[in-house]
């Protein structure tokens, strides 16, 4: 299943003690692998992406999801969320944060699909586009009204 979704131009992180046929699946695919210590996504470093012909847009959700919610206690005790830009170590050609959870990123084609062809035909997001951090718990179910 893995390399019917994945190819050479995606990037799959994948934890060290993953089963043998996930790491396979991988290298089918011929998607670049970050492995990472088992259960210890906190320390991950992203790679930079080397290729000067892509142009770089970086959607930054600003809340947890659900299951991430559910198992608040245990995801703060790996350290806290980090939704900053500059965590990311990654260069981009241009960002927004939006109010999404990652899940919603999803669904919610409503609130970002306009940005993202907006990226897709000007190689920038829109001078709408949220470009500050939301200031609050990513824990907390905010509601949507009022939010870009």
């Amino acid at each position: 299943i893995i390399s019917a979704i994945a190819g050479r131009n995606d990037l799959i992180f994948c934890d060290r003690e993953n089963h043998a046929s996930i790491y396979d699946g991988i290298r089918l695919s011929f998607a670049k692998m970050v492995r990472y210590d088992h259960n210890d996504m906190a320390d991950l470093e992203y790679p930079p992406i080397e290729n000067k012909d892509l142009d770089i847009g970086i959607i930054i959700e600003s809340k947890a999801t659900k299951l991430l919610r559910f198992l608040e206690k245990k995801a703060l005790e790996m350290g806290p969320l980090d939704y900053k830009l500059e965590s990311l170590n990654q260069k981009t050609d241009d960002y927004l944060y939006t109010w999404l959870n990652h899940d919603q990123m999803y669904e919610r084609f409503d609130i970002i699909g306009e940005e993202i062809f907006y990226f897709i035909e000007n190689h920038s997001f829109s001078n709408n586009a949220v470009r500050e951090q939301y200031n609050w718990n990513p824990f907390t179910n905010y509601k949507k009204e009022g939010l870009k």
